[in-house]
């Protein structure tokens, strides 16, 4: 494209680009002829994220791509334009294009990121989106605590959208990749309004959408967005001159497409594809918005329109730039995934020690990120961590003396040969039983693990076996440590023809099991997750109480991604 731009300012004859283009002829210094009708170019979605961070008062971001020549473009265009709306980029990462998540997690890049920004802007030239996101899982970075962006990024076949399916549906992938994240993209990229004109049009001259591709839709509307620009500045510039010859001057025609404004394609229902619009430089400017993807529902939702307006008395040919502003109108407030439905901020505005507070709001805030301080020091010191030196792996010879010599030990637990499996003593005389799994490699938790081990730890309830601690990063094997009860599981009375229980206990027993799933429904753990008669024990005094709650998501996370071996 870029020779064909220059051969026709050469020429002086116009010329339209309505596919994606190099950032490199936006210089309209040099290709004084070009129009560009594209719907998405790498200028506007730079110009729309930043007047987005903006808008939201975050101030600084981190940047993170992969390495190449198409992603240095990209970054090249995205920098300049946040520094001119006051946003540093104070970290900047490139991954390899065939990086892994391990490859991502190893590299030590994702703990900076994590203890210094909250704001993470992520644009890749490849499909490096899923293996990130599943970094950012495995390295424990929650969407409740960071906000990551995800601009939109055309790659490979003009208007191929790498957020929604063909038939513009959004893709159960997608929401799974994106899920609790930033989306910025065209204003229509999640529905059928730009779509819905342009099949109408085909079915005019005895087409349907099987006749075209539809991953290229975005491609055809935009053609047919340029010729209407052309024939609009044509009949413009012929009635300005009666002479022909003028249409094909390609100064002319490109000074009567600056600040340029057509309708686009109506449907039939009155529902249309937006205004083309073009800016100072005979640009197209697009209508972008942010979506967030909403994990709990499952759908896309725009909470932020980023709509654009021509400013007057500008010259884009001495500013460099289209002379227009962005305005970023919020529709949705309240829907992040934290305590109080906002966004994070981008660092916190006072610190934990030596501040001098004037501010009545102020104090409160930062009494807010006090207590927030706080608790996250007491997450980090893992008051639920147990070390192997502090415990003693009991062997099955052992615990039959131990249980021995329980003058309440019955013969129920003395039948079953799995009871004598995976004792434990922790301290001096705290009898626990365990789940082993084989440990890989080197586990780091997340904020959500951290507060969910230490919801566990801090439960008490008649009902619920106490969860004692996790034994990890040691000897190559994770242990979950829980009380031990002396009469076993509910399968072992199930399948136990020696006791035979009348109706009371089995009234008794159901009243236990569902006190105990009543209090994990209500607490902050929220459910049980692993709840079978293995996990149901009996203590000495008949009491059932639920075991291995809370923690059955957090073991299958580890082991998908590779920490951890299943038990």
């Amino acid at each position: 494209m870029i020779p064909v731009a220059t051969m026709a300012n050469f020429w002086n004859i116009p010329i339209i680009a309505y596919m994606a283009t190099s950032n490199t002829l936006s210089n309209k210094k040099i290709y004084k002829t070009l129009i560009r009708t594209s719907l998405r170019t790498m200028n506007t979605v730079a110009e729309s994220t930043a007047a987005f961070i903006k808008h939201y008062k975050w101030k600084k971001v981190a940047l993170i791509s992969n390495t190449g020549v198409a992603a240095y473009e990209k970054i090249s265009v995205f920098e300049p334009v946040l520094k001119r709306y006051g946003i540093t980029v104070t970290k900047k990462i490139l991954f390899e294009e065939s990086a892994t998540v391990q490859d991502m997690v190893n590299s030590g890049q994702l703990e900076e990121v994590r203890s210094n920004f909250a704001i993470v802007m992520f644009t890749s030239a490849r499909d490096l989106t899923t293996i990130f996101r599943d970094a950012l899982t495995l390295y424990g970075m929650s969407e409740t605590e960071f906000v990551f962006i995800f601009p939109y990024m055309q790659e490979g076949t003009n208007g191929a959208s790498p957020f929604a399916g063909s038939d513009n549906a959004v893709l159960d992938r997608v929401r799974k990749t994106y899920a609790n994240c930033v989306l910025i993209d065209d204003t229509n990229g999640f529905d059928d309004r730009m779509i819905t004109p342009f099949l109408e049009r085909l079915a005019t001259i005895g087409l349907d959408e099987k006749d075209i591709d539809l991953g290229n839709i975005y491609g055809y509307i935009a053609l047919f967005d340029s010729i209407k620009v052309f024939a609009t500045a044509g009949r413009k510039v012929l009635n300005s001159t009666g002479n022909f010859a003028s249409v094909i001057d390609g100064k002319l025609m490109w000074s009567a497409m600056r600040r340029m404004t057509v309708p686009g394609m109506v449907a039939n229902s009155g529902v249309g594809s937006g205004t083309v619009m073009l800016d100072d430089l005979a640009e197209r400017i697009p209508y972008y918005s942010a979506f967030f993807v909403d994990k709990n529902r499952n759908q896309i939702t725009p909470f932020a329109n980023i709509i654009p307006s021509l400013v007057a008395n500008c010259d884009g040919l001495k500013t460099g730039t289209g002379c227009f502003s962005l305005n970023v109108t919020e529709v949705q407030t309240s829907f992040w995934p934290s305590p109080d439905g906002n966004m994070p901020i981008d660092e916190p505005v006072c610190e934990v020690k030596n501040v001098t507070i004037h501010d009545t709001g102020e104090s409160i805030f930062c009494s807010k990120k006090r207590i927030k301080f706080f608790e996250s020091r007491a997450l980090d010191s893992m008051p639920w961590r147990i070390f192997r030196d502090d415990m003693q792996i009991v062997d099955e010879e052992t615990v039959k003396s131990m249980l021995s010599l329980g003058s309440q030990r019955t013969k129920l637990s003395n039948t079953n040969a799995m009871a004598l499996k995976n004792h434990a003593v922790i301290g001096v005389n705290t009898h626990a039983t365990y789940h082993m799994y084989e440990q890989r490699r080197p586990i780091k938790f997340g904020r959500a693990d951290l507060a969910l081990l230490m919801r566990m730890k801090q439960v008490v309830h008649d009902n619920l076996n106490p969860f004692l601690g996790m034994a990890f990063n040691e000897k190559g094997e994770v242990l979950l440590l829980w009380k031990f009860c002396s009469r076993g599981t509910l399968q072992d009375l199930i399948y136990n023809d020696q006791f035979v229980l009348d109706e009371k206990f089995h009234g008794a027993f159901v009243r236990d099991i569902t006190l105990g799933l009543e209090y994990l429904h209500l607490s902050n753990i929220g459910y049980h997750g692993a709840l079978t008669t293995w996990s149901i024990l009996i203590d000495r005094n008949w009491l059932m109480k639920l075991t291995d709650y809370g923690i059955s998501d957090a073991v299958n996370r580890w082991v998908k991604h590779g920490s951890i071996n299943a038990e």
